[in-house]
């Protein structure tokens, strides 16, 4: 062993256990070692003793820090540096894998396919980047690193730390050139000292040819030779060697490869929709022109304090309510409502999968806690991003966040990835404004362990909620400390089947599952609450020991109620007077808590409740806040049950007939639907379209029940007559059903029909 390894393992022995050398450049020497703190494999880069010994540490130090900021899941982060026995060094994670140059030299050139990923995941990196101000200045396939299907570029903003750290001068004197002739722009090969983030764009063209084609654009036997030809050849046309290669591929490659800067894409944000283009599965660009399409990016300097401060006061100013957007979809955004949608796998492990919901409901309920903005509850949340992600899985062009804010309603959207690093997990979210198309501040990134992620995901939330809380809840703090741990993830495994059945209308399949989470993870609160709403569901269908079983649950939930957010606490305590039928307490309570969760089925469970206790103009007031085709109503047919039986009540036949016509078709073979029609035909005195309706029921093989119950209403409006007919054929429908041993709903409803037939006898 050299004493130079052995004085820098002494030098480190406090915070890192050096293994091996594992490479070295033009700049440092990388060592594989162990961090001592959080037994985990790091990169430990050691600068070159005579370049350390010209920087000096202070500068170094201050610069490569800027560095250290960038949070992106295609860059490497930088996760420590420092000084040491002389050594200057920094610390990345160690990524299981291989460099890109690996790659390119078992392979050659790489699929298109591929090459066009890895090049958008290196441009996207590029783009964030230079949005804070760093240039990476050696873009090349040894820096970026391959970590299941993406790419991570490495060493980002080390070039531009030793040089601002040395001055360009007394860098050529070190002896280290910042960039490697093989990628260098023209303005870096003849020492311009105006080079900006352009020459990382040149070196992403001659990175995206190399993969293309399985060669640089220029090569030579000497370095000199090859920064000759950067400056003064042309190179050949991509396609010139590739003929596969898509025209759009080949001219946004030789427009990164123009010798002047003002030549070439102006910005790495200007090639993003381009390359996402080629990514999709139509593969669809064909540009005319080739003319850039900008994108708006969220300026660095932008405060998220201030943006959120200034949203916050759209819902204060006067004392007027909320300020609404109406986009060009026509769904109506509320600045400051808040959905979370489930985070994105990328880690290619299916067992993963759960993470990206519960990141995204640990941050809902977090956000629920703080009380300063209205927060889509978790489980509509995950109903809205159920639907995106299927849109987008058929094949359709769906932007994401927007589509999660139409579905919502919601002007505030975070969204989120996670990947897998070796062993650890690295989690990102983005807060965007919907209502702007822009970014609220700078992406939020954690990492932790694979083995323990929930712990990165607190770590995530409390973030996200200082970020949007900063500059107006000083409060935020205390009662995050609070707080309870989230949930396991076994637990929250048995969670997300649960709430699977739970949206599809199946609570006696539901409540096991939120039931066995419980028990997984007695901090759970939320699971246990969910398998009372599971039960209590059919308990106000007149269920009795479902009742009581439901007012144990919701008394357990009650003596831990400082660990629930807000809204649940409402949502619990309105399940527990409701199943007890305590319906005007139910109402109030129901009532605050659609105010802290607008959009959200609290505000459909105020309907349904104004309605039992006779209130059917807050019932109808509820209903038509919110959206049927939208949100947590996007497939409750309940919706227009309610709706239709308010309007009837209040004798507004015409307003019932048109809501039972819109749900009849959104829901064209339901029967249910059509007996709306005919009740608000009957209230109307359309009775021949009132025969038509029940002409097309009988057609569709419809039950009795829909018969006896049109039967009713026509003899309660005075048509004894057509009533009469009406119940021939609900009675008729029953005794073709009858068989041996029909079942007692079915006799009961036979008995119900024949009693209104007037025929007491056979009833």
């Amino acid at each position: 062993m050299s004493d130079l390894v052995q004085r820098l393992k002494t030098a480190l022995a406090d915070r890192y256990a050096i293994d091996q050398e594992v490479g070295s450049g033009g700049m440092a020497t990388v060592y594989l070692a162990e961090d001592l703190k959080h037994h985990r494999k790091v990169a430990v880069k050691v600068l070159r003793p005579d370049l350390a010994a010209t920087l000096g540490p202070e500068r170094f130090l201050r610069e490569i820090e800027i560095a250290a900021q960038l949070q992106h899941p295609n860059i490497l982060m930088l996760i420590d540096s420092g000084e040491a026995d002389g050594f200057l060094y920094y610390v990345m994670p160690f990524v299981e894998g291989e460099s890109l140059r690996e790659q390119l030299t078992e392979s050659g050139e790489l699929p298109i396919m591929d090459a066009v990923r890895i090049i958008r995941e290196v441009v996207d990196a590029l783009a964030h980047a230079h949005a804070h101000g760093v240039v990476h200045r050696d873009i090349k396939p040894d820096n970026v690193l391959l970590s299941g299907r993406h790419a991570m570029i490495t060493d980002f903003g080390v070039a531009k730390a030793v040089s601002e750290a040395t001055g360009r001068d007394k860098l050529t004197t070190a002896g280290v050139a910042l960039g490697t002739p093989a990628y260098m722009a023209p303005e870096q090969a003849t020492a311009d000292p105006h080079i900006d983030h352009r020459a990382d764009i040149y070196a992403v063209g001659v990175l995206a040819y190399e993969l293309l084609t399985g060669r640089p654009p220029f090569v030579g036997t000497t370095p000199q030779q090859v920064l000759a030809a950067h400056v003064t050849e042309v190179p050949d046309v991509v396609s010139t060697h590739r003929a596969s290669v898509p025209p759009v591929l080949a001219e946004l490659v030789m427009k990164c490869l123009e010798k002047k800067p003002a030549d070439r894409w102006q910005s790495a944000l200007d090639m993003l929709p381009l390359l996402e283009g080629l990514t999709t599965p139509s593969g669809g660009v064909t540009p005319t022109g080739m003319q850039p399409v900008t994108q708006t990016a969220a300026p660095a300097s932008r405060p998220i304090g201030k943006v959120v401060a200034a949203v916050a006061a759209l819902a204060v100013v006067g004392g007027v309510g909320f300020a609404l957007f109406r986009p060009a979809s026509g769904a109506v955004l509320v600045p400051n409502r808040v959905v979370v949608g489930t985070f994105d796998n990328r880690t290619s492990d299916p067992a993963l999968a759960d993470l990206g919901s519960m990141a995204a409901m640990w941050i809902t309920e977090g956000l629920q806690r703080t009380g300063i903005v209205d927060v889509i509850p978790s489980p509509t949340a995950l109903q809205a991003s159920q639907f995106v992600q299927a849109a987008i899985a058929s094949g359709g062009s769906v932007d994401p966040v927007r589509a999660l804010a139409e579905e919502t309603g919601a002007g505030i959207v975070i969204s989120g990835t996670y990947f897998q690093i070796g062993d650890s997990l690295q989690f990102q979210a983005q807060i965007t404004d919907a209502t702007a198309g822009a970014l609220l501040g700078a992406p939020v990134t954690v990492s932790g362990s694979v083995a323990s992620p929930t712990e990165a995901i607190e770590r995530l939330r409390e973030r996200v909620m200082g970020l949007l809380a900063v500059s107006f809840d000083d409060r935020l703090a205390t009662q995050t400390s609070t707080a309870s741990d989230p949930p396991t993830f076994e637990a929250y495994r048995e969670f997300s089947e649960g709430m699977e059945l739970y949206l599809a209308g199946r609570w006696v399949d539901a409540f096991p599952h939120f039931g066995r989470a419980y028990e997984l993870d007695t901090t759970f609160l939320v699971a246990l609450g969910f398998e009372a709403f599971a039960r209590g569901n059919l308990a106000i269908g007149g269920n009795l020991p479902q009742a009581v079983t439901t007012d144990s649950i919701v008394g357990v939930i009650a003596n831990r109620r400082d660990e629930l957010s807000d809204y649940h606490q409402l949502l619990f305590d309105y399940l527990r007077q409701s199943v007890r039928g305590e319906n005007e307490v139910a109402l109030r309570t129901i009532r605050r808590a659609a105010e802290l969760a607008p959009g959200s089925k609290a505000v459909y469970n105020r309907g349904w409740t104004a309605g039992r206790t006779a209130r059917l103009e807050e019932t109808v007031e509820a209903l038509l806040s919110l959206d049927p085709e939208r949100g947590p109503m996007r497939g409750w047919a309940g919706y227009f049950n309610q709706l239709t039986w308010a309007y009837h009540g209040l004798r507004d036949h015409e307003s019932e007939l048109e809501v039972a016509r819109r749900g009849g078709a959104l829901y064209p073979n339901s029967q249910v639907r059509r007996r709306e029609v005919a009740q608000a035909l009957i209230g109307l005195g359309r009775l021949e379209e009132v025969d038509s309706v029940v002409g097309e029921i009988e057609a569709a093989g419809g039950d009795g029940v829909q018969f006896r119950v049109i039967g009713e209403e026509l003899r309660a409006h005075g048509y004894p007559d057509v009533a009469a007919r009406t119940f021939d054929r609900s009675i008729a429908w029953y005794e073709a059903q009858a068989g041996d041993a029909p079942p007692d709903r079915l006799v009961r409803n036979h008995i119900l029909a024949l009693h209104y037939a007037g025929r007491e006898e056979e009833a």
